[in-house]
């Protein structure tokens, strides 16, 4: 009997998940019937979306939110079709469910850009259970769909203040083609993983955040050995793949592993990004936008950052972007767009060359909707879409009231062009003189952003420890999934040019401030009063002049006098 069991387990990791309940009712002709309400429990089947009659949200549907026939709903907490004696939560356990969903929503939603999640609560002799759901379906563009099913299921044992955590994770993945170009397509399976781990839990509300945290990281390590293990292996085939066919069969079979990539990249990067603090309230980091040392792992890549061109990584030092070489460019962007409305960026950076008075050209920090595009502005492209600062060492204009180095702001809208003769003068949204080049201490920025309220920079030049505020502008919004990235380069004159670590963090909002008003000057006077004023004066000087002559008469008629 147990090895019917396993056998059919073993047959059922095998074959496609979208379809278990079609596969699972041939499977029972098989095996003995004692043996169908275990492998019922034991199978996870593909998640199902259910509307709630009375708040109008979608939920998710399965074995842990059914009794017989019905399913509670996590938003109304009523089963559908109404069950009088179905099983519900406790109070205290109904509560952290609804604080629960509200965060996993908001999650799904920012991170996931779609689908539909749940949570549910109940308890299991003295310790209880948290299940949380989360479904993504392809939108089918291109005759492509596909769909993300994740079933995380939680045991949880309170032990005074700290509480161990049992986590049994499973997803469920496919991917779908059929067109003229690629043919039939399917790629699909699904894994399960199990963790233990010991969190600390202040009060009730600490759960929420440890059962995040362990879900993010779950799903993160998951991702990895799909796209790295099963999709890479695929991918090697398709590589390996020998054609004796035409050269037109062998462009075909390129266009197929070229578009495989693409999707894989895709679904898998807009389906799990890694959820740093949606779920905790106030200023927590965003490891998916922060850089530090040793940058890169063991295969020589970063998580969470691309870099490519002239840019050369030193594990024990720093990222440089160019060295001093000319004609050198290097950039480094983030993978995941910065979503977020209050965040704050801080990085520490170094430029130094061997040149006394000869240098640049300079970096620039990005925040834009494009990314790792080449160009003319810092390395990076023109009529971009969002925010350049611009760390500028070298006057081309040689006509500015300012000194350099500079730092300066602007906010492209896909139209304006930044002039690299004036160095950016006419599309200047704010800037202040910095002289933070070859410095032997480190030298900081900070952007801090608060959208439609103000976005302000902070420089660490002067000394270490010492912030200046560089500009501060208000009533600014900058575009919705903006990335952000560093860029460099150099012409005739070379500087190194180092990005040393970025920690971006979100910060809780700001109150409202106005933009300061412009400060009045007095009106002129008008051309009659200015002529009468030129009058006064010369009459005044007539008058000084025939004193001083009449006191010098007086004064010469005394002098003869006294000769005689």
């Amino acid at each position: 009997m147990s090895d019917q069991f396993d056998c059919a387990l073993d047959l059922m990791r095998r074959l496609p998940p979208q379809n278990v309940e079609e596969n699972l009712s041939k499977l029972f002709h098989l095996v003995s019937p004692d043996l169908a309400d275990e492998l019922l429990s034991a199978i996870d089947q593909p998640l199902k979306v259910k509307r709630c009659a009375k708040t109008g949200k979608d939920y998710l549907v399965c074995d842990y939110n059914r009794d017989g026939d019905s399913y509670r709903s996590p938003w109304s907490n009523e089963y559908e079709p109404e069950l009088s004696d179905g099983a519900v939560p406790s109070p205290t356990l109904r509560k952290l469910e609804v604080a629960a969903n509200e965060a996993f929503d908001t999650y799904r939603e920012m991170y996931y850009e779609g689908g539909v999640s749940s949570v549910y609560a109940f308890e299991i002799d003295d310790k209880f259970a948290v299940v949380v759901l989360i479904k993504k379906v392809g939108d089918g563009a291109r005759r492509m769909k596909g769909a993300w099913d994740s079933i995380h299921v939680f045991e949880v044992q309170e032990r005074g203040r700290n509480a161990q955590y049992k986590l049994t994770s499973t997803i469920m993945l496919y991917m779908i083609t059929n067109n003229q170009d690629l043919g039939n397509l399917n790629l699909s399976g699904s894994m399960t993983r199990q963790i233990e781990q010991d969190f600390p839990v202040d009060d009730p509300a600490a759960h929420i955040a440890n059962i995040g945290r362990m879900v993010e990281d779950m799903e993160m390590k998951m991702r990895n050995s799909l796209q790295e293990v099963y999709f890479g292996k695929t991918k090697d085939i398709v590589n390996d793949l020998r054609s004796l066919g035409s050269l037109e069969e062998s462009r075909k079979q390129a266009q197929i592993q070229k578009e495989i990539v693409e999707r894989l990249n895709n679904l898998l990067s807009t389906v799990i990004a890694a959820c740093t603090s949606v779920l905790a309230q106030g200023t927590a980091s965003m490891r998916t936008h922060s850089i530090s040392m040793p940058y890169i792992d063991d295969e020589l890549q970063n998580r969470w950052f691309d870099f490519a061109g002239n840019t050369i990584i030193n594990t024990n030092h720093q990222i440089r972007l160019t060295s001093t070489k000319q004609s050198q460019l290097g950039y480094l962007w983030s993978r995941l767009p910065l979503i977020g409305d209050n965040f704050q960026v801080e990085f520490e950076f170094r430029v130094d060359g061997n040149s006394g008075h000869l240098y640049g050209d300079g970096f620039a920090m990005w925040l834009t909707k494009q990314r790792m595009t080449e160009g003319p502005v810092f390395g990076s492209v023109d009529r971009f879409e969002g925010l350049g600062v611009f760390f500028d060492t070298y006057d081309n204009e040689r006509a500015h009231r300012h000194t350099f180095p500079y730092v300066m702001a602007m906010l492209g809208d896909g139209m304006k062009s930044y002039d690299n003769n004036k160095d950016g003068s006419d599309t200047e949204l704010a800037g202040c003189e910095a002289d933070f080049r070859a410095k032997g201490y480190p030298t900081r920025a900070r952007l801090t952003y608060h959208k439609k309220n103000y976005l302000q920079l902070d420089l660490m030049w002067r000394q270490e420890d010492e912030w200046d505020k560089c500009f501060k502008v208000h009533d600014i919004t900058l575009p919705e999934q903006i990335y952000l990235g560093f860029s460099a380069h150099t012409g005739e004159v070379t500087d190194n040019h180092d990005i040393i670590s970025v920690l971006t963090k979100s910060i809780p909002p700001a109150v409202k401030e106005a933009a300061p008003q412009p400060v009045k000057t007095k009106k002129k006077s008008g051309s009659g009063s200015s002529v009468l004023g030129v009058l006064f004066k010369m009459i005044l000087a007539g008058g000084l002049v025939g004193v001083l002559f009449v006191g010098y008469r007086f004064y010469d008629q005394k002098n003869r006098m006294k000769r005689f």
